[in-house]
């Protein structure tokens, strides 16, 4: 503080005498104690009313103290929900809003929402926004999102009012599903045209293709004589009646020759009997029936029997021919076949041999007696015995006789000649493994019964088979305690599983479920049980919530979604909402009355806003002329008066201090915060030559930050902190670095430092560290808050880095105007 000298004027009125100071002192301290006393009151929340006496008589004023709890509801909407301003500014926006614009809330508040409204809509928006209809307006448009293509959404703006002031509420519907549901009716619908143009062609197709065969009937007698088939028309004893070129040359006669002879004179005699044979089941039973057999050609060149051939023969009873029975036998020959299938038998043997030596299961070629006639490899290492030590065990010494299961398995394979079964075997070393076998029986060449038998080991499958029963037992046992409603279902909602939640929620059972009719009785109105049935079946996602009925006939609201596992099982999963519901009716009503007391609050908070200014304005206006008089006091007062005087003016410049900082939160509160480019430069200059008495050294940085018109108070705060704290010849240093898109100001004192336990909390409200008992704790409180509102951190730190007796250092950050 600075004293200046003045020397009194002769035509200046004359000054109070000091026993006439004394009691004006005292009365002026004790009004200002009052004073003081009620702003700390307000400040600590102590009071919630006043009583003011007005003209009108006395009036009760109180502050306001209540959150906005509904908007809770807002931010837990699906749909998208913002205030605009009648300019179209965001003034509010829930998360699901931000959401469907794909930016953080932060970004889109306080943003145009022209910003999202394509250039093609903008006119339309604007016109739903200027339509006088109270009950608002509505519609489709699309939204432009960052980062995507323009989304489809459904638009319903509605006129607001708050606190008097004209504003929209908007709500945004994300129509991108819809729309994608609406192209793939599209989809479907050109496909479907597509098909009927093809049905119609084919049908086309079908009329040509009639067409053709009426003309190639007329050509059959041509294709039946060129035939590359021999055909035949023969009677029941075998006699050729007809035939076809293919036929002729088959058997090597002209065909002239060949009718009225015996088909059975060219057949070889071993398949006479088959031929003949042949001809009985053609003639029986009316269907087609076929036969191999070799005929004999005939050389019509040497008029000799030539090489023999293999007959397919496929014959089929004709219609009688005037009471005469025919059948009509097609004849292809099939050499080529026979002997490529020979060739083929005897490489699918090498197979098979093949096979049986590097099969990774054991195969065992056995006689039913229990012989064993073969091994191979696999069997003899599981068995770890040679192929000729398992010969020689047979099936006794390798199998476990008193296992009841083989008495089983050998009755199984002599009634069906098949067996499979699991079966315990014994290694050479004694140890028994289970093992699942698979027999059957065929015929040797030789005409004997033998059996085949592959043998797998099974121990693994039975360990893993006793894990999977041990996490099924698992599952069972959580399904049935977990406190949610779980049901199985086959597709066409006939067979129902229930757990135990459900059966106590409804009371159904699972032999209920087996009524044909269940639907019809969960679901007694056909609307609903249809929507539930389609719901269910289309397994789309998400929950819907239905009204199920219970067994006792109440009705319980459930909120289902389906599951569909990789097996196919089809799963519902139900959570009973009437405790929800009964919540949310609780809450709306809640809400609507804090809606009522919130209209209340802040009414009485105008009122107390305006006594709050009524009273900081009086009272700012007393400590003026305190202060004036303090100082004369202070200049005219020696001894024990001058100590008093010195008391009293530091008490006002502090109580001026404290309206002050009181004028600064509020102003926090109620500015909105708009940041704008700020010359740092200008400001540290401005403040810096506002501390008297004291040498600030700045080094000068030009640059420009993000801030508003709060920033000057961080700097007279920490200015005026390391001034009054700093002690006799305390120096002062502004330093600025540029650095990550921020700028970094130090203030720095040579004062007694800030110890390390306190430089966190000193920056909350009504703390005071660095010397107990001076301030008032809001100075660097309103730092933080306002570094904080710009973006940026503020910090206690050491001048000098682990010595904080050495003076104290306040760092913050600023974002930097690129």
């Amino acid at each position: 503080m600075q004293h200046h000298d003045q020397t009194p004027d002769a035509g200046a009125p004359r000054l109070p005498r000091e026993e006439e100071l004394l009691p004006m002192l005292e009365e002026l301290y004790g009004g200002f104690a009052e004073a003081e006393e009620a702003l700390s009151a307000i400040r600590k929340g102590e009071v919630d009313a006043f009583l003011v006496s007005t003209d009108e008589g006395e009036k009760v004023y109180t502050l306001k103290t209540a959150e906005h709890p509904y908007r809770v509801l807002i931010e837990q909407m699906r749909e998208g929900a913002a205030i605009l301003s009648p300019e179209g500014t965001i003034l509010y926006g829930n998360a699901s809003f931000a959401r469907l614009l794909n930016l953080p809330l932060e970004q889109v508040m306080g943003e145009s929402i022209f910003a999202f409204i394509p250039s093609d809509g903008e006119e339309e928006f604007r016109r739903m926004m200027a339509a006088d209809d109270p009950a608002g307006s509505s519609g489709e448009s699309t939204l432009r999102v960052q980062g995507e293509a323009a989304v489809p959404a459904y638009l319903s703006l509605k006129p607001l009012q708050m606190d008097g002031l004209q504003a929209f509420s908007l709500v945004a519907m994300d129509l991108t599903e819809q729309k994608q549901a609406e192209e793939a009716q599209k989809r479907a619908n050109c496909e479907l045209e597509v098909r009927q143009v093809t049905l119609e062609a084919q049908n086309l197709q079908l009329r040509e293709a009639y067409a053709a065969l009426e003309a190639t009937e007329e050509k059959y007698s041509d294709l039946y004589e060129f035939a590359p088939i021999g055909y035949f028309t023969l009677d029941p004893k075998g006699e050729i009646l007809e035939t076809n070129l293919a036929g002729a040359a088959l058997l090597g006669r002209e065909r002239g020759r060949l009718i009225g002879a015996r088909f059975g004179f060219f057949v070889e005699p071993d398949h006479l009997q088959a031929f003949n044979e042949f001809l009985t089941r053609v003639m029986e039973s009316g269907k087609t029936e076929a036969c191999e057999v070799r005929v004999l050609q005939w050389d019509m060149l040497t008029h000799r029997e030539g090489e023999s051939a293999w007959v397919l023969l496929e014959g089929r009873r004709a219609a009688e021919d005037g009471g005469r029975r025919r059948l009509r036998v097609a004849a292809t020959d099939i050499s080529r076949q026979v002997r490529a299938a020979e060739r083929a038998l005897g490489e699918s043997e090498e197979k098979y041999r093949l096979l049986f030596e590097n099969s990774l299961d054991g195969i065992l070629l056995t006689e039913p007696d229990g012989t064993i006639l073969a091994a191979n490899p696999a069997a003899c290492r599981m068995l770890g015995r040679t192929e000729e030590e398992i010969r020689q065990s047979g099936r006794s010494g390798i199998v476990d006789t008193e296992d009841r299961r083989l008495r089983l398995a050998l009755e199984e394979g002599a009634r069906t000649g098949r067996a499979y079964s699991e079966l315990t075997f014994i290694r050479k070393d004694g140890s028994r493994f289970d093992a699942e076998i698979s027999s059957a029986f065929y015929m040797s060449r030789d005409g004997r019964i033998q059996t085949s038998m592959i043998v797998r080991d099974i121990t693994v499958r039975k360990r893993m088979e006793k894990e999977l029963k041990h996490k099924r037992e698992l599952f069972q046992g959580i399904v049935d305690t977990i406190p949610v409603l779980i049901t199985i279902y086959d597709p066409d909602l006939r067979s129902f599983r229930f757990n135990a939640e459900l059966r106590r929620v409804l009371g159904w059972s699972e032999e209920d479920a087996a009524d044909d009719d269940f639907m019809a009785r969960i679901y007694p109105d056909p609307e609903d049980r249809a929507q539930a049935a389609e719901f269910m079946q289309s397994l789309e996602p998400g929950w819907r919530e239905f009204r199920s009925t219970a067994k006792d006939g109440s009705t319980v609201e459930i909120s289902w979604a389906n599951i569909l596992l990789s097996d196919g099982t089809q799963v519902g999963v139900g959570i009973d909402v009437r405790e929800r519901k009964r919540a949310e009716e609780a809450i709306r009503r809640r809400t609507d009355e804090l809606i009522r007391q919130t209209q209340h609050l802040e009414a009485a908070e105008n009122e107390a806003n305006l006594y709050l200014d009524i009273m900081t304005h009086d009272i700012r206006n007393a400590n003026n002329v305190s202060f004036m008089y303090a100082e004369l006091i202070v200049d005219l007062a020696d001894g024990n008066l001058s100590a008093y005087a010195e008391r009293l003016h530091e008490s006002i410049r502090q109580s001026t201090e404290i309206l002050n900082n009181v004028a600064t939160i509020r102003r926090i509160q109620q500015d909105p915060g708009t940041l704008v480019p700020v010359n740092l430069d200008a400001v540290i200059r401005e403040e810096a030559g506002n501390v008297p008495g004291v040498l600030v050294r700045y080094d000068g940085r030009r640059v420009e930050v993000r801030a508003d018109g709060l920033l000057p108070a961080v700097l007279a705060n920490l200015l005026g902190n390391a001034a009054k704290f700093g002690g006799p010849g305390v120096e002062i240093a502004i330093h600025v670095e540029e650095r990550d898109g921020e700028v970094l100001v130090s203030v720095e004192d040579t004062g007694p430092g800030v110890p390390d336990e306190v430089k966190e909390s000193i920056f909350q409200r009504f703390e005071r560290g660095r010397a107990a008992g001076k301030g008032e704790g809001l100075g660097l409180f309103i730092c933080r808050t306002v570094v904080a509102r710009y973006g940026g951190r503020i910090w206690a730190d050491d001048r000098v880095p682990g010595q904080p007796m050495e003076g104290a250092a306040f760092r913050f950050t600023l974002p930097k105007v690129v």
